[in-house]
This record gives C-alpha cells, structure tokens and sequence, in this order.
C-alpha cells in the first residue's frame, strides 16, 4: 500500500507540474499578471473594473508575449533552455493560441480604438520591434538598444494597465495620484524584470548593458527588492492602511533575495511572475 501511495503522489506531481508548464509557458500565467496589476489600479483609485479592458489587457498580453516567443525561435534567438523545448514540442497549440488571442485583441481593439489609438500604436510599435529589427537603423531591435529594454517592457505595462483604463473611465482624472500610481507600477514591473536579466546575463551580449551587467548579480537583487519596496510605499500612501502590503513587502523580498541565474525558468516565469497576482489577492483581502 506504501508503495501504492507513493506512485500516486508521484504520478500527481507529474501531472501537476505539466498543468503548471501549460499555464506558464503558454503565456497564461504572465497575462494573468497583466489583469492583476490592472486590477490593483481599479482597487488603488475605488473604480469599477471594466471587463472590456481587462480583456483587453489579458488577449493582448497573451498575444505579444507568444508572438515575441515565437518570432524568437524563428529567428533562432537563445534556442535553449526548457521553455524552449516546450514550445517545440507543442508548436501548433501554441500557433492556435497565438491566433485566437489576436482575433480577441482585434475584438477588444475595436470596442474603443477611437478613445485610446495613441496608446495602442505605441505600445504595438514598442512590442513588434522589441523583437523584430528596426529597418534602417544598423539592423537592431528594441531588445538590443543597450540598457533600455527593461524600461520599455515598464512602460509598455504601464501604458496598458494605467493610461488605458484611466482614458476610458469617465471617473477617473488625470492627476498627481495618476502619475504616483503610475511610478509604483512601473517600479514594481522594473523590479520583477530584473531577475529575467539575471537568468541571460551569460546569453546577452555585454553591449546590452543589462543591471546585472552593469551593477552586478548582487547589487541588481538589492537593486530589485528596492524598487518592489517603494513600489509599495507609495501605494500604501495612496490607499488607507492596508495589512496586505506588509505582508507582501516581506514575501517579495524573500522571493527576489533567491534570484540567480541557476534558478530553473519555472522560478523565474512563475513564481518571480507570479507576484503580480500575490500582490492583487493581499491587497483585495486586507482592502
């Protein structure tokens, strides 16, 4: 019977950790992330969320960031690593994907194009040339810029997941607060991509000037742990106390401090990722 349990626990764990693959390799779990922090910004500012953009945020996230994968490959750009092998292995379920969630961005796109284009064209321009090489520009990509790409994938989150909804709330006013909650939220987005840099900092080229490059694997931790923490300052200024940002402060320090680059890609597209949406249920709870 003893031998009976454990293969059932160890046949579970298997299928859990396929479950887990499936959710954080198709781009789920990280579109997840993107309702998340969008959600905190309707949490923060008292407003209503609108399902609309919010199913904006997730199609469109779920697509730019299975393109940019996809493009990579093709363009074989770091072909190792098990992400990689995944993808391989389930390429037309991920093309399927891909397409679905384009034909949903188009959708959601359209729903109020007319209000918010500007952003749209921006945040599109950012995404596809981060990837794909910029004509005429000595054959670079956004990515390749040195030490701008981790400010770009910010911005571009911030653009969606701030300035979006705010256009589109007739509530919701441009303001000082706006742009306090767009600080917090950049640095937060800054301070969980750091440790993505930490893992390629053996693939990418010195000219990219990466913080870990630049600062070190140490001082890039510290560098990240700070920003998530004044991240959180600032939203704990805007809201009234809330017990939920002190008990995330501690568990995303604890997280960050383990980032190094021998961490499996799981660490990394998980559960570094997966703060987004720990600091969307704290904040709910204790709100």
């Amino acid at each position: 019977m003893t031998l009976f349990y454990v293969l059932f626990i160890y046949l579970n764990l298997i299928a859990i950790i396929k479950c887990i693959k499936y959710i954080v390799y198709l781009n789920l779990w990280i579109a997840l992330g993107a309702v998340a922090l969008t959600l905190n910004f309707y949490i923060i500012t008292n407003e209503s969320p609108n399902l609309n953009v919010l199913g904006f945020v997730f199609s469109s996230t779920l697509f730019t960031y299975n393109f940019q994968r996809l493009l990579k490959i093709r363009l074989k750009i770091n072909l190792s690593g098990d992400r990689v092998e995944w993808i391989l292995n389930h390429k037309v379920f991920v093309y399927t994907v891909t397409f679905i969630s384009l034909m949903a961005t188009f959708y959601f796109t359209y729903l109020f194009f007319e209000s918010v284009w500007e952003l749209f064209i921006i945040s599109g321009i950012i995404s596809f040339f981060y990837v794909w090489k910029i004509p005429f520009i000595k054959r670079y990509n956004l990515r390749d810029v040195p030490g701008v790409k981790i400010y770009l994938i910010a911005v571009v989150w911030v653009l969606i997941c701030v300035l979006v909804p705010t256009i589109l709330s007739e509530l919701i006013e441009i303001n000082w607060n706006t742009f306090l909650i767009a600080l917090a939220l950049f640095s937060f987005v800054v301070s969980i991509t750091i440790p993505f840099d930490i893992r390629d900092i053996g693939l990418d080229e010195k000219s990219k000037k990466t913080i870990p490059q630049l600062i070190g694997v140490k001082r890039a931790v510290y560098l990240s742990i700070g920003l998530i923490t004044f991240s959180q300052m600032l939203l704990q200024y805007l809201v009234s106390f809330n017990a939920g940002i002190w008990i995330f402060i501690p568990s995303a320090i604890f997280i960050l401090f383990q980032s190094k680059k021998t961490q499996p890609e799981l660490f990394f597209s998980g559960v570094v990722d997966g703060l987004l949406i720990l600091q969307l249920g704290l904040l709910y709870m204790f709100n």
